[in-house]
């Protein structure tokens, strides 16, 4: 089997992303995020690398025990029930996120062949949900500094595929058309996509709201199931000294993805 791997941020679109790639008949989805079905029934040896990895920078040893742990509970987590069970597919999305991404190394040995795609964000939007997640400014912008390094890492050393959330949000169909076919992925016979209604912005606090139903959409309706101006409205609860705070820590990963220091830009 092959692996798509989705290397993203927490709280940055990543749900959306997954489950438009999950739509595919090529593809097949686990039930949860990489990491949760890894560690939900780990022993103590796996526990233990996830609090070294968090606390550290450095990559998860290649092990052949961690290898095939890896690829067995991933595959462990396909749902053979769900909205998304492609009986034919021989490709796995996983989504990798945040200091997870240390993991990579490890997820291209436990699969024949794997293919990466980065979802990045503008630092400021970023930022601000992680605000709203509890970290402080300056605990924010050092967190997307150093899990945007990790993605800019893996872009250059394994030919990521990168997917700016702005595009996803400004232009989903066209954005999703270029993604399939550069993945060479079929596309929904029915055109048809499977989403997840959840709330963005400054209604979600917490990530129990993350948690909604699967909705199919159509690929031309996907403009009005997503909100453009989640982003907009993010960038403006910030005021003036938090938005310089970000940009001081992440001007130099966030310019590498394109993105400038004046927003609307």
């Amino acid at each position: 089997m092959q692996a798509i791997i989705l290397n993203c941020f927490g709280r940055g679109g990543s749900s959306l992303l997954w489950n438009l790639i999950g739509s595919s008949p090529s593809v097949c989805m686990t039930k949860s995020e990489w990491h949760e079905a890894f560690y939900k029934t780990a022993n103590v040896y796996p526990k233990a690398l996830k609090q070294f990895i968090k606390q550290t920078s450095l990559k998860v040893p290649q092990s052949p025990l961690l290898v095939n742990m890896a690829r067995r509970r991933a595959e462990a987590d396909i749902s053979t029930n769900s909205h998304n069970f492609q009986p034919e597919a021989r490709k796995i999305v996983l989504k990798l996120m945040d200091y997870h991404l240390a993991w990579t190394d490890v997820l291209d040995s436990a699969f024949a062949e794997t293919h990466h795609v980065i979802l990045i964000r503008h630092p400021y939007a970023q930022c601000e949900s992680f605000l709203r997640s509890g970290m402080s400014i300056q605990q924010a912008a050092k967190y997307y500094r150093n899990i945007a390094r990790r993605m800019r890492a893996i872009g250059e050393e394994k030919n990521g595929i990168v997917v700016s959330f702005e595009d996803l949000a400004a232009r989903p169909e066209d954005t999703l058309l270029e993604l399939y076919e550069r993945l060479s992925l079929s596309f929904p016979i029915t055109d048809t996509y499977f989403v997840k209604r959840k709330s963005f912005g400054s209604s979600r606090k917490s990530n129990d709201l993350a948690i909604g139903d699967i909705l199919p959409i159509a690929s031309h309706n996907l403009s009005n199931f997503i909100d453009p101006s989640v982003n907009d409205r993010s960038v403006a609860r910030l005021s003036a000294s938090q938005k310089e705070t970000i940009w001081k820590y992440t001007n130099s990963v966030a310019r590498y993805f394109g993105y400038c220091e004046r927003y609307l830009e």
